[in-house]
């Protein structure tokens, strides 16, 4: 008898389950999702800028709202020459240290959540203006060109000889403006900042991911309308 019981509700949980899964099926609309890509120019407050390019899912939630997923990245920005200190390896050695010429080149990669919400227009006219507002989570990677000196009398460090991590939240937001060339294909144009998030549950953190700014243009395609 146990083991029937536990069949009958295992049976049941499937059913469950699947009618879980039919609804939400039913409730998204394959009509209302597209995919598109960008291109643009990202800079980095106290870094530098440079080209970007992304790819995007864009979702019609309904005629004034859509929700965004998006992957950015960007050719590597190089910082300005800044002077770097290498220690002597040994008392014996003069001087004590010596100054060294490096720069920082950094890699960024962004994927992001955002909503747009159209405030002229909306997304079933041929042309609309939106303001857009989510969170990204970047990763970074840091690595150093380093000038020209005596690496058996002198030590500069690891941190510039190995390559850093950083990840951290950007608060994104900005605004944009779309405009349909058919059922199928729309352009759009962007401009947005990305505000480092240094406060999590009240508590003040170390965000190392500076603030953005950017612009670009792309386009979408929806392949199920």
């Amino acid at each position: 008898m146990k083991k029937h019981i536990l069949k009958g509700l295992l049976v049941a949980g499937l059913f469950l389950s699947s009618a879980q899964i039919n609804k939400t099926y039913a409730q998204f609309d394959f009509e209302n999702l597209s995919f598109g890509g960008n291109l643009g120019y990202t800079g980095w407050a106290s870094l530098g800028s440079n080209l970007a390019f992304g790819v995007r899912g864009h979702y019609v939630s309904n005629e004034k709202l859509a929700v965004v997923v998006s992957y950015n990245t960007q050719i590597p920005v190089t910082s300005d020459t800044y002077d770097a200190y290498a220690q002597a390896n040994s008392s014996l050695v003069t001087p004590s240290q010596l100054s060294v010429e490096v720069k920082d080149k950094v890699s960024f990669h962004q994927v992001a959540v955002e909503g747009n919400y159209y405030f002229v227009g909306d997304l079933e006219e041929n042309f609309g203006l939106y303001g857009l507002a989510g969170v990204g989570l970047v990763f970074a990677s840091v690595s150093s060109e380093v000038g020209d000196y005596d690496k058996s009398k002198y030590n500069l460090g690891s941190e510039y000889s190995e390559t850093q991590a950083y990840t951290g939240l950007l608060m994104n937001g900005g605004i944009g403006a779309n405009f349909m060339l058919s059922d199928q294909i729309s352009i759009f144009g962007e401009a947005k900042i990305g505000i480092p998030a240094n406060r999590v549950n009240d508590q003040a953190v170390v965000n190392p991911i500076p603030f953005n700014y950017g612009f670009g243009v792309g386009v979408r395609f929806n392949p199920f309308n």
